[in-house]
């Protein structure tokens, strides 16, 4: 999993990895909005050179400067000297939380509720209830809620009645094999549109899909937190419960979750199958297993690749391909039009939350883009990703629709 540079000499060693050229600059969200160098990779390099060396004292603003950064890798996928730049932020932020010095702890009582299956099912029910109260409607309209409470709900995408309490989803057909499906600590609940999209196409290609009742977390958030035991042991325990329930693959729909799991499988003792992000798993496996037919489609579609794709996963092509199958579809890839749109959209998390201007900067050029190509459907494999875009869309007043890959296939079946 993450590299743990837990000590000045070790940070001060990788930070020295870096030739400081400058190829990053190009790539990097931050700097592209704020134009600051200190919020640039290099940037923060040398912050934490300084701070690992004693040049530097802990500071607010220091600090600011870090935690701006959005852990998308993009500079990374440019670094000539291959600096390990993802690691080298988590340890220094792991340094920082360790200091005791910077107030503002992060409470994560709210975070661990969903891993808890009581939890996620009180929160589901409830978020039903709401949206169909009128209550949402209320509050979204009367400006009653506070600032931050109003952002946080303004993601809530249309609600949904949460996936049966139901693991197994029998092959249509003769069965070329099984696999598990990977839900996450809300995609049960909260995403279930994919995940029942991804059982249909699925089960279509000839594939038995379980789906374990336990609620499992990838670790990410507490990644994102620097909580590094726990992210590692939360990751740990979602793949041991594949372990021993005869699947030939475990698949992730989001490739966050994906990218998180599939890092954290390594030092991973017990047996346990390999694990795809979910389109990667359909072009390479299921092609050549059953052929499945898809109605034309003469529309454009918009591709986004999230930085948990593109670059956790180095993964430039899998949804295209995938996509590819749908007669006639015209598709819009962002990465295709150069360094604008080759970046990052700004949700990576809880970036979209802990920084909320300047997640919705980041995000404006990437709704642009998207505007620009003029199609009525986007396409993304994060659920992070298409929360946060989805609700600059809204806002902006767009009636374009943002959605899963494995959704827009599910829906082309011919068989439907």
């Amino acid at each position: 999993m993450t590299r743990i540079i837990n000590s000045a000499a070790d940070l001060a060693s990788a930070a020295d990895q870096c030739v400081k050229c400058g190829l990053c600059l190009p790539y990097c969200p931050t700097y592209h909005v704020l134009r600051d160098e200190a919020d640039s990779p290099r940037g923060r390099i040398s912050l934490i050179q300084g701070l690992a060396e004693g040049k530097l004292s802990l500071s607010e603003h220091l600090v600011q400067h870090l935690d701006r950064c959005l852990l998308c890798q993009y500079c990374e996928h440019v670094c000539p000297a291959k600096v390990p730049f993802h690691d080298l932020m988590i340890g220094a932020r792991q340094q920082v939380a360790d200091s005791g010095n910077i107030p503002g702890k992060t409470d994560h009582r709210f975070e661990r509720l969903p891993d808890r299956a009581i939890g996620g099912k009180l929160l589901a029910w409830t978020r039903l209830a709401y949206s169909f109260s009128g209550l949402q409607w209320l509050l979204r309209h009367s400006g009653l809620l506070p600032a931050k409470l109003a952002r946080a709900e303004g993601y809530l995408p249309p609600p949904s009645l949460p996936l049966a309490n139901r693991g197994y989803y029998a092959a249509k057909g003769p069965e070329i094999g099984r696999v598990g499906l990977f839900a996450g600590c809300m995609g049960r609940d909260f995403d279930t549109h994919t995940l029942k999209s991804a059982i249909r196409l699925l089960t279509a290609f000839g594939y038995t899909v379980i789906l374990p009742h336990s609620r499992n977390c990838c670790g990410a958030m507490h990644l994102h937190q620097v909580d590094i035991e726990t992210a590692r042991a939360q990751a740990q325990e979602s793949i041991a419960a594949f372990s021993g329930i005869g699947v030939d693959a475990v698949l992730v729909t989001s490739s966050a979750c994906a990218a998180t799991l599939i890092d954290a499988e390594k030092p991973v003792k017990q047996a346990v199958p390999p694990i795809f992000e979910v389109c990667r798993f359909l072009v390479q496996c299921a092609e050549s297993e059953r052929k499945v037919g898809f109605r034309p489609m003469a529309e454009t579609v918009t591709v986004h690749t999230p930085c948990s794709q593109a670059n956790a996963l180095r993964d430039h092509s899998s949804i295209i391909e995938l996509l590819s199958r749908i007669p006639e579809i015209e598709l819009d890839v962002l990465s295709d039009r150069g360094n604008s749109s080759n970046r990052c959209c700004g949700g990576a998390g809880r970036y979209m939350l802990e920084q909320p201007e300047l997640a919705d900067q980041i995000r404006e050029q990437t709704l642009e883009d998207i505007a620009a190509g003029g199609a009525g459907i986007v396409v993304t494999t994060n659920i992070g990703c298409a929360l946060h875009i989805g609700k600059g869309l809204r806002e902006n007043g767009s009636v374009q629709r943002i959605m899963h890959p494995v959704t827009l296939m599910a829906r082309q079946l011919a068989n439907n």
